[in-house]
């Protein structure tokens, strides 16, 4: 309320209102106020249910009694009118300036006195307390928000580290599983299992000494290194041991053996390309 009236002390209209409204209201008397500027007066509307609320002798002392406490500022003359309540007219000042004898009960003109030394030293100290005043419960609201904000924030802030902390026990136990268990991660290459620990997938020598031959022979067309021909050597040799192994039992048998000698000497010629390499 001291903010109100200290803006109604300046020249705020719709502070004045306020104020009017505030302490006529237990005569169910309602006003509204605007400046006229041809005539440099504040005119006041009151408006009111009967003509008995708006009685003039006891409207205009109290009026004038609140307005003089207030003395809002470059307002001195002042207007006051009467007339019984009418649905809201936006150009209410109009109407009673056109036609004041069927608009108004009573019209009465007012003069503030300005207020002497002593009370305005003791409205500027009531204004500036007030601002003072305004200021703290400004400051207060934004500390109670302020903290019921911070534990929110505290509580997004400890998820966040929270999944931080997480993420970065899950980093290095991954990183230490990859340095202890390479093997378990990286792929494995034929070339890489001892010849003797190699298990044939294909229970039929003939046809997988077959397949061996085949992918040896392609391989043969692109190999430039000497461990390059050295792997097709062990190829060639390890389809030629398949041929070996073939059953006498099996129709296939002499043509295995025949075969088992041309892998052979594949596999020498390819030991031989790769000593020229070395």
């Amino acid at each position: 309320m001291d903010e109100i009236i200290r803006q109604a002390r300046q020249g705020s209209m719709a502070a004045l209102i306020q104020l009017m409204n505030e302490r006529l209201a237990d005569s169910g008397i309602r006003t509204r106020a605007t400046f006229d500027d041809g005539l440099g007066v504040l005119q006041i509307l009151c408006e009111a249910e009967t003509p008995e609320q708006l009685e003039q002798a006891y409207l205009v002392p109290r009026l004038t009694s609140i307005l003089q406490e207030l003395s809002p500022r470059n307002f001195r003359r002042i207007r006051i009118n009467a007339r019984i309540t009418r649905e809201q007219q936006l150009l209410w000042l109009d109407e009673i300036k056109r036609e004041p004898e069927n608009q108004l009960l009573w019209s009465e003109d007012i003069q503030l006195t300005p207020p002497n030394l002593w009370q305005q030293m003791l409205r500027r100290f009531q204004d500036r307390q007030s601002a003072v005043n305004t200021k703290q419960k400004v400051d207060k609201s934004l500390l109670e928000k302020r903290s019921r904000l911070n534990p929110y924030w505290k509580g997004v802030g400890g998820g966040v580290l929270l999944c931080l902390l997480v993420l970065g026990g899950f980093w290095s136990w991954w990183r230490w599983r990859s340095a202890i268990e390479p093997s378990a991660r990286a792929p494995l290459k034929a070339n890489s299992i001892p010849e003797a620990s190699r298990v044939v997938q294909n229970t039929e020598p003939f046809a997988e000494a077959v397949r061996l031959a085949e992918a040896s022979a392609a391989n043969g067309q692109t190999a430039k290194t000497a461990a390059e021909w050295l792997d097709l050597a062990a190829k060639w040799q390890r389809a030629s041991d398949l041929m070996q192994s073939v059953a006498k039992s099996d129709p296939r048998y002499s043509t295995a053996r025949s075969r088992a000698q041309l892998y052979r000497k594949n596999s020498e010629m390819a030991q031989q390309q790769a000593r020229r390499l070395q």
